[in-house]
């Protein structure tokens, strides 16, 4: 169900960002991004480990692309919703740094860790998706009680 759910977030999200503004190409870019993720879940439950296809040929890698697009797209919001970029930088930083760890950089990762080390993955790869989303609804609503008023 995350697969489809992710399939249809990245309607929401491009509709989301061209409400506000945003231009057409990064509002489409993230929307990939978002539905890469969707298929990734898809593929992940589709084909159990060991399956070669259960990543998705590491297309699921591209969620973290999307916060430091999603940093670009929100330049222009709110001053009250500019925190949400700084927010973003570090969530890049960390899901970069977490893949390096992940991909074998400082020989961290056991087998009797690597669950601890996919988690912390998540956590850096995934909240921006809800934190850009909450963000847009509360820009969006901004914008419509600007133009009601």
């Amino acid at each position: 169900m995350g697969g489809f759910a992710g399939l249809a977030a990245a309607l929401g999200v491009h509709r989301g960002l061209r409400s506000v503004g945003t231009d057409h190409v990064l509002a489409v870019l993230l929307a990939l991004v978002v539905a890469a993720n969707g298929v990734a879940f898809l593929f992940g439950g589709w084909f159990p480990l060991p399956d070669h296809r259960h990543t998705a040929y590491n297309l699921g890698l591209l969620v973290l692309l999307g916060s430091p697009l999603a940093a670009v797209a929100m330049r222009r919001a709110p001053r009250d919703l500019r925190w949400i970029i700084t927010f973003l930088i570090v969530n890049t930083v960390a899901g970069f740094a977490l893949l390096a760890v992940m991909f074998g950089t400082g020989n961290l990762v056991t087998r009797a860790n690597i669950g601890m080390w996919q988690r912390g993955f998540a956590l850096a790869a995934y909240p921006w998706m809800a934190v850009v989303g909450w963000a847009l609804l509360r820009w969006r609503r901004g914008n419509v009680a600007a133009r009601a008023a």
